[in-house]
């Protein structure tokens, strides 16, 4: 019988909320029953009551059903879904040290982020399916989450990452992108200490370690979300200018809401923070800003400012000018207070941007491609705007340079032309001059001239971490080992929780093997890929650093990866892309792809 239309849109469309869905499972819970039903029994419903009464109203998750080997969970956030996973796995370890249990509890746990129904009884949705899933593919003691949920913590403060790559699920029809989280403990954050390195260190040549300030988004409701990443984005642009301090990337802080300022701040190494509020009432803007002595968390300054909305949005770097002079002013007072007391455009077009950039640097096709629609689109919005550009000239490199380029040459070209078309526009403009840099390092293999293009932004804004990376970088090429690590450590130093840390990572291993410290170029390149699997670049370098130990039977394995990748790569294609074939140290590092078995 046929439907009548009016019936049909008389039916009340289901109420869908965006939540993190957690499904907890025993391993081998079948086999345990089997063997030693009691004591599994009584040791499961021990750990389901400290759940409900410790661990989930500790996160303000709710159980939303318990079953005899396993639970399903739910929570408003994915870093609360997360932490939760990580507190119920560190507890059931801890129970299990009984010496009087015969077989230990184990947890897999599998996180997933989207729409769901929920109701006083139950959840429903796709998204259960998949978290069901994803715990399926969680080995004993394992947290597996999708790229919906890694999107929203923070690689390296919530959980550090291992990038599974693209898995394919039974009925499901995409592939998911799947990450094993790892969980540090309190006071950990899976540093990799660096031999030589200190924390301390200023800028090469610096006399004195500076300040470290680190601006954070402002707080507000999802309506104002975008616009509190402008004012902190254009605080954090009008203080870069200033030599006397290091201002932290803000590619570390802004997407770290709703972390604990202290704990934040010591695992940024800031001195000071920048934070506060921002509230849109009737076409008006109120910030409330405060700058705050990470020592104590003492407030030294704080003020309260209102203005259009539409007259920020237009010209905010007028609306703050002097607010960041008064910023400056307080952490120089302070500064000086505390030597003499102590012994010693549019917001969616914004949002356009911010989306581009990090779905280019997943490297997932899918993603990869996107991310040039979305960039494409922002060029088309706004013609004018060099930023646009920029970043299309990075995405033909980095297409260039994973292998995915079906034109080498065109890509190249049109890599060169976005870059010269964003200096056209605005020859002071950071981006523009650091991709413009990397245009004449990995297409033109200008070396010289790169070299005065990055040393041009650094002048202009010495806490740029792009261009101490990618300057590193161009060193790395020419064999110039130490200045290579001096300036990749001083990138990691300025953005120590960047969300493209493992490109971080990948060109200090470059960095690193290029001054003969292969041990530290494993470790940094193997922390790269832990995070982004597809990265190819980073295969190479491992490849390379592994034969340069004579740990051949490694590099052969991490070839194969790399092969996967681009089956078509050989040593010819490499000394064809590398800039560093132009010198010593590049036809040491094709000998090494050789030895390891990639084809001449």
């Amino acid at each position: 019988m046929a439907i009548d239309a009016t019936e049909e849109q008389g039916v009340p469309e289901l109420p869908r909320v965006r939540r993190a869905v957690v499904v907890v499972d025993i391993v081998e819970s079948v086999r345990l029953m089997q063997q030693h039903e009691d004591e599994v029994i009584r040791h499961w419903q021990r750990f389901v009551h400290d759940a409900r009464t410790v661990w989930l109203p500790a996160h303000g998750g709710r159980m939303v059903k318990s079953l005899g080997d396993g639970m399903l969970l739910v929570f408003d956030t994915a870093r609360a879904a997360v932490a939760c996973a990580g507190a119920l796995r560190e507890g059931l370890t801890q129970r299990c040290e009984d010496p009087a249990m015969s077989e230990p509890l184990r947890l897999r746990i599998g996180v997933h982020f989207a729409e769901v129904v929920i109701d006083e009884f139950d959840i429903y949705g796709t998204a259960v399916n998949l978290a069901a899933r994803l715990a399926g593919v969680a080995g004993p003691d394992e947290i597996v989450a999708s790229v919906e949920v890694v999107d929203q913590i923070v690689p390296g403060l919530d959980a550090d990452l291992d990038d599974l790559g693209d898995c394919y699920f039974k009925h499901v029809v995409e592939p998911m992108r799947v990450y094993r989280l790892a969980i540090p403990a309190r006071g950990h954050f899976g540093f990799i200490e660096l031999a030589g390195a200190s924390r301390s260190e200023g800028a090469p040549g610096a006399e004195l370690p500076r300040p470290k300030v680190a601006v954070l988004t402002l707080d507000g409701t999802t309506e104002v979300l975008a616009l509190s990443s402008l004012i902190a984005d254009e605080i954090a642009i009008q203080l870069s200018v200033h030599s006397t301090i290091d201002l932290i990337s803000r590619m570390s802080t802004r997407h770290v809401e709703g972390v604990e300022q202290g704990a934040l701040l010591r695992r940024l190494g800031a001195h000071y923070a920048i934070s506060g509020s921002c509230a849109a009432i009737g076409g008006r803007v109120l910030v409330t800003l405060e700058l705050v002595f990470a020592l104590d968390l003492r407030v030294v300054w704080s003020r309260a400012v209102g203005a259009s909305q539409d007259d920020l949005v237009a010209d905010p770097a007028a609306f703050l000018h002097e607010i960041s002079q008064d910023i400056m002013e307080a952490i120089e007072a302070n500064e000086t207070g505390r030597a003499r007391s102590l012994p010693l455009a549019s917001l969616g077009s914004y949002s356009l941007l911010i989306g581009g950039v990090r779905l280019m640097h997943r490297l997932s096709q899918v993603d990869f491609q996107r991310a040039r629609s979305i960039l494409e689109g922002l060029v088309a919005r706004h013609p004018r705007h060099p930023d646009g550009y920029a970043w299309l000239a990075k995405w033909h490199i980095l297409q260039l340079h994973q292998g995915w380029s079906s034109d080498a040459l065109k890509s190249a070209g049109m890599a060169r032309d976005m870059a010269r078309r964003a200096l056209d526009l605005d020859d002071h403009c950071g981006v523009a001059m650091v991709i413009s840099g990397m245009v004449k390092t990995y297409n033109d293999r200008r070396l010289d001239e790169a070299e005065r293009i990055y040393q041009a932004a650094l002048d202009a804004n010495p806490n740029d971490a792009m261009a101490w990376l990618l300057k590193g970088t161009m060193h790395a090429f020419r064999g110039e080992g130490e200045l290579a690590v001096r300036h990749a450590r001083r990138a990691s130093e300025l953005s120590p929780l960047d969300p493209i840390r493992y490109y971080f990572d990948s060109l200090g291993a470059s960095a690193e093997a290029a001054a003969g410290n292969y041990e530290q170029a494993v470790a940094l390149a193997r922390r790269s890929l832990r995070a982004n699997a597809l990265h190819a670049s980073t295969l190479r370098i491992l490849t390379i650093a592994y034969a340069m130990l004579d740990r051949m039977d490694e590099a052969r394995e991490i070839v194969q990866r790399m092969l996967i990748l681009e089956p078509d790569f050989s040593v010819q294609r490499f000394l064809a892309r590398s800039p560093a074939a132009d010198f010593p140290i590049g036809r040491t590092f094709a000998n090494a792809l050789e030895r390891s078995g990639v084809p001449r």
